[in-house]
C-alpha cells in the first residue's frame, strides 16, 4: 500500500465551496495550539495533508473491510452495503462511491488539509509494540479534541490519522453491527485510555456521533440533526424575507452538501479560540496520578459564565442552591 508522500490529494469538486471553511478551521486550531500547547501542535503534520496515493489505499482497504462482512452472492445485501462502484479495472475490486457517500467525501476534504494527529504512541498501538507504547505513554494526554477526568474516569481524545482509522475500524466493526442501521460508520477519534469514548462518522450522512448503550446500542449525534437544521433554515428564511441575514448558528442552506463533520469541528475550533478550553492538567494536582504531567486541552469550561459583553452560551442550572455551568 502507498501511504507515503506523493501527489497531493485533490478535494472533491462538489465540496469546493466547503474548502475555505476547512482551511480556516485547521488554521484556527493550529494557531491556537502553537501558541498555548506546542507539544500538542507538534502532533499535527506540517505538510499539506494526505497524498492521493494514501487516500486511494485508505478507500480500498475500507471497502475490503465492508465487503468481507457481506455475502457477495446476496445482491440485496450488497446493495444495502450501499454505494459501491464497479471494479476499477483488471485485478481491482469494487470501490466506495464518494459521489454518494457524503461522509466519505467530507472526510477526504478535511484530511486533504491535515492527516489527523501523528503520535508515536498511536503508531505503537497500531503495531502492537508494547515497548514503544510504554516509552511514549505521555502522548496520551495530547489529544487535540480535549480531555477531562472525574474520579477514576479519564478521557483524552485524539484525532486518528488515516492508517489508524483503518486499524480501529477493523477492531470496532463488531460493535457497529450491534447498532441498528449504523453499519456504514467508522471511528475517527477515540479516547487514549480506554474505549469508552469513540467518535464515529456516518459515511452516508456525514454526521458525527457516539454509541450509547442505555437501551441497546444506538448512534447518538453529537451536533444538531436534520430537524434542528430544518427549523434553523426556516427561521433564517423568515429573517431574510424581513431584510435580515441568516444569523442562526445552525443555519444551513438546504441545497448545500451535508457537512455535519465540518460543522462539529468548526464549533469545537471556535470554542478553543474563544478560550473555553485551555491547556491545564486533565487530572488535577493532588489527585492520584494528577499534576502537570497530565497537561492537555482540558474540556472543563474556563470562561466566565457572564462576561462584560453579557451572558455567554453556557448551559446553567441551579440545584440545591449550587449553580453549575457547562
Amino acid at each position: 500500500r502507498a501511504w507515503g508522500t506523493g501527489q497531493p490529494l485533490v478535494p472533491p469538486t462538489k465540496l469546493a465551496p466547503l474548502h475555505m471553511r476547512v482551511c480556516r478551521t485547521w488554521a484556527k486550531l493550529k494557531t491556537s495550539f502553537s501558541a498555548d500547547q506546542p507539544n500538542l501542535a507538534a502532533t499535527l503534520p506540517a505538510d499539506d495533508g494526505v497524498s492521493a496515493a494514501a487516500w486511494g489505499a485508505f478507500v480500498q482497504q475500507l471497502c475490503e473491510i465492508f465487503v468481507k462482512e457481506y455475502d457477495p452472492d446476496d445482491q440485496n445485501e450488497l446493495t444495502d452495503l450501499g454505494d459501491l462502484e464497479p471494479p476499477q479495472g483488471e485485478g481491482r475490486g469494487p470501490m466506495l462511491d464518494e459521489e454518494r457517500l457524503h461522509g466519505l467525501a467530507l472526510l477526504r476534504l478535511i484530511y486533504s488539509v491535515n492527516d489527523g494527529q501523528r503520535m508515536a504512541f498511536d503508531e505503537a498501538v497500531r503495531q502492537n509494540n508494547q515497548g514503544d507504547m510504554q516509552a511514549n505513554v505521555e502522548d496520551r494526554w495530547l489529544g487535540m479534541l480535549g480531555g477531562y477526568s472525574a474520579y477514576d474516569h479519564v478521557v483524552s481524545t485524539r484525532l486518528l490519522p488515516l492508517r489508524s482509522i483503518i486499524h480501529w475500524t477493523e477492531i470496532l466493526r463488531s460493535q457497529l453491527h450491534e447498532a441498528e442501521g449504523n453499519d456504514m460508520c467508522i471511528p475517527f477519534a477515540l479516547n487514549s485510555f480506554r474505549l469508552d469514548k469513540v467518535f464515529f462518522l456516518n459515511l452516508q450522512t456525514a454526521e458525527v456521533g457516539v454509541l450509547q448503550s442505555q437501551s441497546g446500542l444506538e448512534f447518538a449525534p453529537c451536533h444538531p440533526g436534520a430537524d434542528t437544521l430544518a427549523q434553523a433554515t426556516t427561521d433564517a428564511s423568515v429573517a431574510m424575507a424581513a431584510g435580515q441575514g441568516p444569523h442562526h448558528p445552525y443555519y444551513r442552506d438546504p441545497h448545500d452538501e451535508p457537512d455535519g463533520l465540518l460543522r462539529w469541528l468548526e464549533r469545537f475550533a471556535d470554542n478553543v479560540v474563544a478560550g473555553k478550553y485551555v491547556a491545564k492538567p486533565i487530572v488535577p494536582v493532588g489527585e492520584r496520578g494528577g499534576g502537570e504531567q497530565t497537561t492537555g486541552l482540558n474540556l472543563f469550561p474556563c470562561r466566565a459564565l457572564v462576561s462584560e459583553e453579557g451572558p455567554s452560551d453556557y448551559t446553567r442550572a441551579v440545584t440545591r442552591g449550587i449553580e453549575v455551568g457547562a
